[in-house]
């Protein structure tokens, strides 16, 4: 904020030093000086005198006093408080210098470091009445008001005509919802002291929270008349004036602030703000541009950034702008409630929470705050503390509509959520807010339900509702997904095209419509749709994902589905939804190291959020990491301790790690919770099987048949149980017996993996092979067999299924790269090939590098082509530093290229890794080998 400023103390001193020869002015002349400046209000040159005086006479501490005070009156109160701390520590009278110091503290919002700074003298009960406000003020700035209040209490003891802390009492009765008494406690003050700025300040600031535009805008004017060089109060005027449309007045304002300050980033900052109000946002972003260059700490101006942003429908630039914002000045309540605004239609919104949580307890009857709080519970699905919140919200406000609409939205989904039919009682019909809400659920419901005649009952709810609400995008598309439901697909396009016409950047309604497209064979089409848009705003992140899901359901390759993740991360790098979208796809696509890396990004992001860190358990689970995964669903645990899929995944992460009585503890817990959860039964029992203890695995399977688990089930469960428990025979005979009952995918595999633990391989290919046959479109069996195949060293079998399913998709890159493992072993020429169209595919995936690289490595036949098989394995280790396979291909490329040093070291850096992969042992004797 001072770059002009300090700008001109530079110039300033230059011209001193060269008229220094002619007439330098003494110390007495330049405190003179300086005096007189102050007393003009010119505090600029006050600065500039008391500084030259300084660096003659830097252990001045009375100077040192009136230099920070100087600072004050330009509203820095960071410089100031510099200052008084070197005062004090050069021997500043405390009861001079420390009020100065904590109003320095107080006017940065540094509540913390205040309250720190006074509790020792708090302690000792040797507080003077003013720093005991200044105290209270911290207090009450956290929502700690009874503090607060007792300190007030205790300085008007004192002095009980101190302003200040009358003041600070006026501000407790506002807190506690007594307006009236508030002001008129401050109009005493202003009556015995009509020109103090504080009181005028104080009264500004509750007209202004009360939404009395008019009385506020006056009370700043009259402060201006008393300190017509208050930067603050200059910038809160125009605010004001701003948002009440008095633009005339406001430019005025910003005129005559020109007129008497030299940081033209603060009239630049006032200018956009001003035409942010009137709704020129380019202009207005523009003019800023100027105001952050020259000002690049002031906090304000990265709060109208994101307010810009916001208005111009780009949530994720917004956040950019508001967290910075957050970051210079942590207590700032626009700037954390707008933040709040954006990272909900970002849909972040346990980071909304979090963000909004600071100032709950410091404005506890803000309407706003608790509102948006409970909305973003609410999205969170914490749907009582949402209902509590919104329950609160309307009682300080009755008359909000936003607050109503909310709470009735809230009110619904409790009782859907307890299981109760959604009702809104018939006097809220009378208001439109609860009424749309109640409509929507309406039609919802009835798509839900598998009653007779719920499709058509949907249909007839959402042709009202378009019809009563003909402007609402949502409408139009429930009325869409009920006409699909009926088979009307005409109607249905009509009606999604409507939603998408009343709210073009519906997204819901686009990816309905592409999946139309997609039913009736229009792949192109359904693709183009998302394109088109993309080729108008190539950053959007609706469409961006939209196409991605759109992928996905083509059955595109992984590796596209990927790019249009990645690039929707890369562009917006603070949104949490494409990491974790990312890092999904990679776990579906077995790429492991690369999902750890896009879930670390996610957790950056949203560090507290429970679906992150149930991601992060699922990812290090899939790359080997017990303890970390522990650690991840341990958190999981605390986020969610009602949950039973949370405790299940948390027992299965701990029965990973040999932990099984905690495993035991955990699945009882959910049992505890749900004792229907069959899920977490059959994990127990199966648990006691492996541990040798059938009949606690028995009493367990008893309590199953209880639940009313199916007979199939039951059977199902007692195959696993024998497995479990090493009786493999036994498992195979109870599997056979159901695959010949109810034939089916789940349970073929299960027979397929317990023959080949029983040593009969073939028989358990065969098996397989046989049921493709019948069923030569199950591909997810297909690749099970593909992999297990592989894994049994069966390469020409995997070879033939890996070749079947990349019939079925030709351009999946992850296939190509399967088939070209499988192959090496008989065709490593064609494996060569089919690596090298993989990677062409995919340019960018260290798996297929690594592939590829390992096999030229591995054929070579000359030292030409060790170093090109070398080379790939090298941007493979580059691209994924976690993967330990790839580190390990790379240190035996390197031996074979003849290079033994660096080859030791590669393995020794592997190993020091302390992580298990699947040439360990190997790994380890080659060490060895070589360091000998």
């Amino acid at each position: 904020m001072l770059l002009r400023f300090l700008a001109l103390l530079l110039c300033c001193a230059g011209t001193l030093s060269l008229s220094a020869c002619k007439d330098k002015p003494t110390t007495a002349q330049l405190l003179e000086m300086a005096a007189q400046a102050s007393a003009a209000d010119d505090h600029i040159t006050a600065v500039i005198h008391y500084k030259s005086v300084l660096q003659q006479d830097p252990y001045n501490v009375h100077l040192r006093v009136l230099l920070g005070k100087e600072y004050l009156e330009l509203d820095e109160p960071v410089y100031a408080e510099k200052e008084f701390r070197r005062a004090i520590e050069m021997g500043a009278p405390l009861k001079e210098a420390n009020p100065l110091l904590l109003r320095a503290l107080l006017e940065q919002r540094a509540f913390d470091p205040l309250i720190e700074q006074t509790q020792a003298q708090a302690v000792a009960h040797t507080l003077d009445p003013l720093a005991q406000t200044y105290r209270g003020m911290a207090f009450l700035s956290k929502g700690q008001v009874d503090e607060a209040q007792a300190l007030f209490a205790s300085a008007l003891t004192a002095d009980p005509k101190l302003a200040p802390a009358r003041l600070g009492q006026a501000r407790v009765a506002f807190v506690r919802g007594q307006e009236a008494q508030a002001l008129e406690q401050v109009n005493a003050v202003l009556k015995e002291q009509p020109q103090l700025p504080e009181a005028l300040s104080t009264k500004a600031d509750l007209h202004a929270l009360l939404n009395q535009r008019d009385e506020a805008i006056a009370a700043f004017q009259a402060l201006l008349a008393v300190k017509p060089k208050s930067i603050v109060s200059y910038s809160r005027l125009v605010t004001m004036l701003s948002e009440a449309k008095r633009f005339d007045e406001a430019h005025k304002a910003v005129d005559a602030l020109a007129k008497i300050d030299a940081r033209n980033g603060l009239v630049d900052y006032l200018g956009a703000l001003i035409l942010y109000h009137q709704g020129d946002l380019k202009k207005a972003r523009e003019q800023l541009q100027g105001a952050v260059r020259e000002m690049p700490g002031f906090a304000q101006a990265h709060v109208l950034a994101g307010r810009i942003e916001l208005a111009d429908k780009r949530p994720d630039e917004a956040i950019k702008a508001l967290s910075l914002a957050t970051q210079l000045a942590p207590n700032d309540v626009p700037a954390r409630y707008l933040l709040a605004q954006a990272l909900l239609q970002e849909r972040q919104p346990q980071q909304a929470f979090e963000t909004l949580r600071p100032l709950l307890y410091m404005y506890q009857r803000s309407p706003q705050l608790f509102e948006l709080a409970g909305t973003a519970l609410l999205q969170s699905n914490d749907l009582k503390l949402a209902n509590a919140y919104l329950e609160y919200a309307a009682r300080l406000d009755p008359k909000r509509d936003s607050t109503r609409r909310t709470l009735a939205m809230s009110r619904l989904l409790n009782q859907w959520d307890r299981g109760d039919l959604p009702t809104v009682s018939n006097n809220s019909d009378a208001d439109p807010a609860l009424k749309f809400s109640r409509r929507m659920f309406e039609v919802v419901q009835a798509l839900m339900s598998a009653q007779p005649g719920a499709a058509e009952k949907a249909g007839s709810l959402a042709t009202q509702l378009v019809h009563d609400y003909p402007t609402h995008a949502v409408a139009h598309n429930v009325q869409g997904t009920a006409l699909v439901r009926l088979n009307k697909r005409t109607e249905a396009r009509a009606a999604f095209e409507e939603a998408l016409h009343q709210e073009p950047d519906y997204y819901p309604a686009l990816l309905n419509l592409s999946q139309m497209d997609l039913d009736e064979g229009k792949r192109d089409a359904a693709l183009k749709r998302f394109e088109d848009r993309l080729a108008k705003q190539p950053d959007q992140l609706d469409a961006l994902l939209g196409r991605a899901e759109i992928a996905v359901r083509a059955g595109e390759p992984g590796e596209k589905i990927v790019a249009w993740l990645e690039k929707a991360q890369q562009t917006h790098p603070q949104i949490l939804k494409p990491a974790v979208l990312l890092a999904r796809q990679y776990l579906q696509m077995g790429n492991t190291a690369r999902a750890l890396q896009a879930v670390e990004r996610a957790q950056q992001i949203a560090p507290n959020d429970a679906d992150v860190a149930e991601l992060m358990g699922r990812a290090q689970v899939a790359n080997g990491n017990r303890t970390a995964a522990l650690t991840a669903f341990a958190q999981l645990v605390s986020q969610r301790p009602n949950s039973v899929e949370a405790l299940l995944l948390f027992a299965r992460a701990q029965l990973a790690d040999g932990k099984n009585a905690s495993a035991v503890q955990s699945l009882s817990k959910a049992l505890l919770i749900n004792p229907q959860a069959s899920d977490a039964r059959i994990e127990l029992i199966l648990l006691y099987a492996s541990t040798g203890q059938m009949a606690e695995a028995q009493n367990q399977l008893t309590q199953l048949k209880e639940h009313k688990a199916s007979p199939l089930q039951v059977a199902e469960v007692e195959g696993d149980m024998a497995y479990a428990a090493g009786q493999t025979k036994l498992a195979i005979e109870r599997y056979r017996k159901l695959q010949q009952t109810a034939p089916n995918p789940i349970m073929l595999r299960k027979l397929h993996s317990a023959l080949i633990g029983d040593g009969q391989i073939d028989e358990a290919f065969v098996l397989g092979l046989d049921w493709l046959k019948q069923q030569p479109k199950d591909l997810a069996t297909m690749n099970y067999l593909a992999a297990s195949a592989a894994q049994q060293k069966r390469d020409r079998i995997a070879a033939q299924l890996y070749a079947a399913l990349l019939a079925e998709r030709p351009k999946d890159a992850s296939l190509l790269n399967n088939l070209a493992m499988a192959t090496t072993s008989f065709d490593p020429a064609r494996a060569i090939t089919l690596a090298q169209q993989a990677q062409q595919l995919a340019p960018d995936n260290p798996a297929i590098m690594d592939t590829l690289g390992w096999i030229q490595v591995s054929q070579a036949a000359s030292t030409e082509q060790v170093r090109t098989g070398l080379n790939w394995l090298d941007q493979a280790r580059v691209k994924a530093p976690d993967d330990l396979d790839i580190a390990y291909h790379y240190a035996m490329a390197l031996l074979k290229s003849g290079d033994r040093l660096a080859a030791r070291m590669a393995l020794s850096d592997l190993l020091a890794q302390n992580k298990h992969f699947a040439e360990e042992e190997e790994a380890r004797g080659l060490l060895n080998t070589l360091g000998r």
